[in-house]
């Protein structure tokens, strides 16, 4: 949990800017950029529109809204990242256990490299569970990044909220409560939230499943058969040394390979959970 809030709201730069990619609906940093690309390019035909990229919004962000822009929705993001953090990994580790443990032996549960099929097994139940209790924060942070401006937690929790029950013909909740960014605007609507007002933070579930499964599923089989096979060439290569053996994570050159096979695992993961999470 606490190295998934650090590397996602470290990142929220990134994940916010490919958001406003995705949905084009920021005008403002849009134009901005395409016309700072433009002049860039010298382009004189106005159809010739230049293709944005990462970079270009990021400095569009920073030169119209200030540096603190690029942060907008951290807050909800650190409250995805620690349920994503907890659940995905410990959820994980606790099924790949449980499954070697029943299905081969105590031995295999405690080994360093576990069936690829239980390691499977195990990413794509913990992936669910996790995915379940995750769906309210993630949809809240999509939400909240799809914003033009940022917006507090409780607004953007405050308007789905109303969102659904204007869509029932319900009360909304009071527009004194929607106005302010403090906590008592989250409290005036959890006095009169009904299970009908709560469903709907399930709604994306299933899209997030369909990221999240094959993201996991190819983020944890990668890594451990990228560590596993590069860890035994080397060894085997003994190009550390005949007295040397690498161990994953473990030395200096351990951490090396774990974190080369991490980038290798997140690379693989992106690739094949792309189409899912622009849907999403």
């Amino acid at each position: 949990a606490i190295c998934t809030v650090l590397v996602r709201t470290a990142l929220n730069p990134l994940e916010l800017v490919k958001t406003k990619i995705q949905l084009g609906n920021d005008e403002e940093i849009i134009q901005y950029a395409r016309e700072k690309a433009e002049v860039k390019s010298e382009s004189s035909q106005p159809e010739d529109k230049p293709a944005l990229g990462t970079t270009q919004i990021i400095q569009s962000l920073i030169e119209v809204r200030g540096p603190l822009s690029l942060f907008q929705s951290a807050d909800v993001t650190f409250l995805a990242s620690v349920v994503f953090g907890l659940f995905g990994f410990g959820a994980t580790e606790l099924f790949r256990r449980a499954f070697s443990a029943v299905f081969f032996d105590e031995a295999a549960a405690a080994a360093n490299s576990p069936n690829e099929f239980v390691l499977l097994a195990a990413a794509g139940v913990a992936t669910v569970l996790t995915c379940a209790a995750a769906s309210p924060f993630e949809l809240l942070r999509v939400r909240s990044m799809a914003q033009v401006e940022n917006e507090g937690v409780d607004k953007i929790f405050n308007g789905f909220v109303d969102q659904n029950r204007q869509k029932r013909g319900m009360k909304t909740i009071p527009t004194s409560a929607l106005a302010t960014s403090s906590s008592s605007s989250a409290m005036v609507a959890a006095k009169g939230l009904q299970l009908d007002d709560i469903k709907p933070f399930w709604s994306s579930f299933f899209p997030i499943v369909s990221r999240e499964l094959p993201f996991a599923v190819t983020k944890f089989l990668v890594f451990d058969l990228a560590a596993g096979n590069i860890a035994a060439f080397l060894n085997d290569s003994n190009m550390m040394g005949s007295d040397t053996k690498i161990q994953v994570g473990v030395g200096t050159a351990g951490l090396i390979l774990s974190a080369f096979s991490g980038a290798l695992a997140g690379i693989a993961g992106a690739f094949v959970s792309h189409p899912a999470d622009l849907i999403l």
